[in-house]
Parts: structure tokens; C-alpha cells; sequence
């Protein structure tokens, strides 16, 4: 059995987060041009979101940016798929549900082979990892939000 799905199955939710992890839009622009995909924003989108959402849709199918993305991917994440094979799935596992998320030593890495993991037990860790992922990023507005607040009324030293 491969231990590894193929891009255009990856877990939808941890693709984005990956992709937006280790890429910059004019890197993930620049993948799509090498591809021939021609990227279009329109006015109610910024072009990093119709980038990703680009990129995001094509590599649904096996298509020329699908593959290239997959190898820029298993290049950028070599070390923690090489982790992975070498230490388990359950050590990923704990990597991602133990602790805070942004402690996660290179968490792009672990939700990439997450993303693509063929083990039977991953569709529940993805589950998990991108209710952790949404979690944390409505905390993060959050205290975002309230230390703009507390700018504004000047109760920051």
C-alpha cells in the first residue's frame, strides 16, 4: 500500500493551510504562469485569494500545475514525509494534538503529510487538526482585535 495519496486527493482544508504556510502568492503565481493557468481576481477578491483559490481548484485533477505542485511540495516537506515514514503516524498525531498548534515544529511539514497520508486512522487526525487549525485562527482575531482596541484607546504601555 502507498503510504502517501496523490494531490488531487489531499484533504482539501489542510491543502490551503500548506499552501498558505509555504508559499507566497507571487511564488504560487509564478507555479501557475510555469504551468500555462492563467489567475484572474476579480474586484471582491484580493489576488492572494484567487491565487490560492486557483491553485487550490486545479489541483482537484491530475493536471501539469497538480503534479508541480505536488513535487514543490514534497521538496518544501521532504524532511517532515522522511519523519513521518521514519517515526509513525501516531507520532504525528501527537505532534499536532498536543499543545498549541504555532509550537508545532515545522506544522506546514506535519499538515502536508497529514494531508496526504493513506492511513487508515487520518481522516479522523484531519478532522481533529482542522478544528484545532479554525480554532486557533478565530483566537488569534481575536486577540488581534482586542489589542487594536486597547492601541486605540492608548491602554497599551
Amino acid at each position: 500500500m502507498n503510504d502517501r495519496a496523490r494531490i488531487w486527493e489531499a484533504d482539501c482544508g489542510l491543502f490551503d493551510a500548506v499552501l498558505s504556510f509555504s508559499f507566497e502568492t507571487e511564488e504560487l503565481l509564478n507555479c501557475c504562469r510555469s504551468a500555462g493557468v492563467e489567475v484572474r481576481a476579480c474586484r471582491c477578491h484580493d489576488l492572494g485569494a484567487a491565487v490560492l483559490g486557483t491553485v487550490h481548484r486545479i489541483c482537484h485533477d491530475d493536471t501539469p500545475l497538480a503534479r508541480l505542485m505536488e513535487r514543490r511540495l514534497n521538496v518544501v516537506h521532504g524532511r517532515a514525509l522522511e519523519q513521518v515514514a521514519a517515526e509513525g503516524f501516531e507520532a504525528l498525531g501527537a505532534a499536532l494534538t498536543r499543545g498549541p498548534l504555532f509550537e508545532v515544529d515545522d506544522l506546514a511539514g506535519k499538515l502536508w503529510a497529514l494531508a496526504v497520508s493513506a492511513h487508515p486512522d487520518a481522516e479522523g487526525l484531519r478532522t481533529n487538526v482542522r478544528g484545532r487549525l479554525a480554532l486557533t485562527g478565530l483566537q488569534l482575531i481575536a486577540l488581534t482585535q482586542a489589542r487594536l482596541r486597547e492601541l486605540a484607546e492608548g491602554r497599551v504601555a
